[in-house]
């Protein structure tokens, strides 16, 4: 488990500890963990989607992950939304049935472009800190 800590502004301070290279990254909630790269998500089967576009509801994401997954393979979906607009508030966490799954999305997704985004953001996936599907209830 990875410790959550506050800081002395509210923001959100991670420490994150990558099981390949045993570095330690500090972030705040802002970028965190943005030291996270493609091939640190072993054993981690719940992701983080950042820079989701801000109109994409639960269904949106499901339609962009079953391109390269089926529906059997994600167990939990949730886009928080922003209780003072109508929008959602630009990432999402997504559990996956099995390891090997979360590892190939993010390989093939790391990068690419949100379908229907005008804006073309491009997607940035890393392991949430809470992990697993009953954790995220």
């Amino acid at each position: 488990t990875y410790p959550f800590l506050r800081s002395p502004h509210q923001m959100s301070v991670v420490q994150v500890a990558m099981p390949q290279s045993r570095a330690v990254c500090h972030a705040t909630h802002a970028d965190a963990p943005s030291c996270l790269q493609i091939g640190h998500t072993e054993g981690a089967t719940t992701l983080m989607f950042r820079h989701l576009p801000r109109k994409y509801t639960a269904r949106d994401l499901l339609a962009a992950l079953e391109q390269n997954v089926t529906r059997a393979g994600v167990d939990f979906v949730y886009v928080p939304w922003d209780r003072n607009s109508p929008y959602n508030m630009s990432f999402a966490f997504v559990n996956f049935t099995d390891v090997q799954t979360a590892r190939m999305i993010s390989a093939v997704m790391q990068g690419a472009v949100w379908p229907n985004d005008p804006r073309m953001r491009r997607m940035k996936i890393m392991p949430a800190i809470v992990q697993g599907f009953a954790a995220n209830l």
